[in-house]
Parts: C-alpha cells; sequence; structure tokens
C-alpha cells in the first residue's frame, strides 16, 4: 500500500504485529527470494488465554520483543517493512460515474469523506480503480486510509530498532502476495487469528473486499472451556487435537461457531458477485486456528467451495535445514512473507 523508498538491498524483514503473537521472517532477494530465518514470539498466560493485545502494549514494549526475537534468531537490523492491521484502517469500494482522468482524484477524495470518520489530513489516503468490477457507466474504486498516528507509530518503532522501513501494508495486501501471487482466480482468503478473522476476497491479484469477524482461535477456545468446564489451556488443547474431526462434545460445540463463519463468509461472497466479482473459486485459510482437524474439510462442505490451507512457504525457497520446522506452522507466517516479498 504504502511504499515510501525503494529497496535494492538482498535481505529484507517482514514484521507481522498481531493480537497474540510478532511474527519476523527474513528473505533472501532473488528469482526465487529464499527464506533465511523466521521466528515468532507468541503470548499466553499459564491459563492458556491471550492477556494482551500487542497493539493496546506500550510501543517501547513492542520495540524491545521485536529486538529480542532479532538478537535471538541472530537477526542483523536491515531493510524491514510492517504490516497495518485492517481494524487500523479505513476500506470501502466506491461507486462513481465514468469520468476524465483529472477529474477523478478530487472525485475519490470528495466521495471518501463519506466512510472515513476524521479529517482527511489526518490520513494517509490511497486508492486505485478495480477494472474487473467496473462498467461502461461506472467506475468501482477501492479505497483505503490509515490514519497518520498510526504510520507514525511504525515509522518511531523501525527507528528504535535501527531498521530502515521500506514499506507498511495491510495484512491482508501481503497475505495476497504470499498465498496467492499472481493467481487470477476469485479466492476467499480466510485468515482464522488469535482474536478476530478477516475474511478478504481477492481476484485478479487484487484484494477488493474486506470483512472482520469476530469468531476466531480465542472464541472456539473460549467455548470449549465454558461448554465442559475446562481451563483455557486444556481447552485449547482440545481444540487442536480433535476439532471438528468427531461427533462427541468438542465437535457439537464448535460447528455452530464454524456455521456462523460459514454464514458470513457466504453472504460476504453472495454481496460481491452482486457488485459484478465473480463468485468464488476456492478458499485459502491460514492464520492460527488453521489447522484445527477437519476444519478445512467442513468449510469446503458446508459452502460448496474447495477449500485449502495455505501455505506461504511455497512462495519461497526453503533451506533443507529449515523444512521440518515450518511444517508444523506452515499457516502462520503469510503476512510476514508477504511483507518481505513486497
Amino acid at each position: 500500500m504504502w511504499n515510501p523508498f525503494a529497496s535494492n538491498s538482498q535481505r529484507t524483514l517482514g514484521i507481522d504485529i498481531g493480537t497474540a503473537s510478532i511474527k519476523v521472517v527474513e528473505l533472501e532477494r532473488g528469482k526465487p527470494s529464499r527464506l533465511a530465518n523466521y521466528a515468532q514470539f507468541y503470548t499466553e498466560t499459564e491459563e492458556g488465554a491471550f492477556h494482551y493485545s500487542s497493539l493496546k502494549m506500550r510501543d517501547s514494549d513492542i520495540v524491545d520483543i521485536i529486538r529480542r526475537i532479532l538478537e535471538t534468531a541472530e537477526i542483523v537490523p536491515g531493510n524491514a517493512a510492517f504490516s497495518l492491521p485492517l481494524f487500523s484502517s479505513f476500506s470501502t469500494l466506491l461507486t462513481l460515474p465514468r469520468m476524465k482522468e483529472e477529474a477523478l482524484a478530487n472525485a475519490v477524495q470528495f466521495e471518501a469523506r463519506k466512510f472515513v470518520p476524521v479529517p482527511m489530513n489526518e490520513v494517509h489516503f490511497d486508492w486505485m480503480v478495480v477494472e474487473h468490477l467496473s462498467t461502461q457507466r461506472e467506475l468501482r474504486v477501492l479505497m483505503v486510509a490509515v490514519p497518520n498516528e498510526i504510520i507514525q507509530k511504525y515509522r518511531s518503532m523501525a527507528s528504535a530498532l535501527g531498521l530502515t522501513l521500506t514499506a507498511l501494508e495491510l495484512e491482508s495486501f501481503s497475505a495476497a502476495r504470499s498465498l496467492i501471487g499472481a493467481d487470477p482466480r476469485s479466492t476467499i482468503m480466510l485468515d482464522i487469528g488469535a482474536r478476530a478473522t478477516n475474511v478478504c476476497i481477492v481476484e485478479k491479484g487484487i484484494v477488493v473486499i474486506h470483512h472482520n469477524s469476530e469468531i476466531s482461535g480465542f472464541h472456539f477456545t473460549r467455548t470449549l472451556a465454558q461448554g465442559l468446564a475446562l481451563d483455557m489451556r486444556r481447552a485449547g488443547a482440545l481444540k487442536a487435537e480433535q476439532g471438528l474431526k468427531s461427533d462427541g462434545q468438542v465437535a457439537e460445540l464448535l460447528r455452530p461457531l464454524v456455521d456462523k463463519l460459514a454464514e458470513e463468509i457466504r453472504k460476504l461472497n453472495e454481496t460481491y458477485v452482486r457488485q459484478g466479482g465473480t463468485s468464488a473459486q476456492r478458499i485459502l485459510v491460514n492464520g492460527g486456528a488453521a489447522s484445527m482437524p477437519e476444519l478445512v474439510g467442513y468449510l469446503e462442505k458446508t459452502l460448496n467451495i474447495p477449500a485449502e490451507l495455505g501455505n506461504p512457504f511455497t512462495s519461497v525457497m526453503v533451506p533443507e535445514v529449515l523444512q521440518s520446522a515450518i511444517s508444523l506452522q506452515p499457516t502462520d507466517f503469510s503476512t510476514a512473507i508477504g511483507l518481505a516479498l513486497k
């Protein structure tokens, strides 16, 4: 989204600051790029419950965590791109009549004021015409605005870490780069995070629609804990071990939540089709809760859309020494890898 500097460095970092973890990927740029290193800081209490959102921590605490990650992984500070969480931005599709190019910029900014709840001079604003949704009479324009204070937050953190900030980008754009690349198919990208789930529709390489669902990994765990009278740690273990693969209490408690999430996905896809998009041809599931047993198959059957786990590591060359390690958590690093690829 925002790329104030060009970079010719052979090594780049992608840093993804999530709500329950911070992930760092180091790539050696090339054709293809090569995974040089990766690391993750994951936060949970003794009960297995996430006790804070990293974005609500003091900036200095986040800086300290990233500094420890870099030192532990022996990553030398250099060029870095940071992710921007979707909930920190304002994003929408605008519909405008076709007009001359010189008039379009002013029209977009005027229309965007209706959707951005702060003065336009307090945000970094960007937009693009989505040609495959536009018609002879109307233009569909994807608009994204990020508060200047959020951008300054990341600039300050990069500076404190001795990193050269090369880009700030919405996490969905980064994930699409690593998971989808140049594939033009209409794809639902489902990122099931610790505290929230991002549902995006990507077509022709463009992340067109964003939707945030409250149904998340934590929501699954809490439901099991309450329904089975367990602590959060044990409930989290059952979620990871059993998921939807049995007809017992665990699956019975989880299915209504997955059904609700599936219904949100269905409605989003229908909305996209009404706007002129192609009905989803596949679902890519990623994020911390993506590997819950039978989740992918259940979504595929419920929505009647082919579904699979997304694997961002297929977009980079992985040294043999790291292959066994990444096989344990292949879906977690899509945003960080996409950032490093930018």
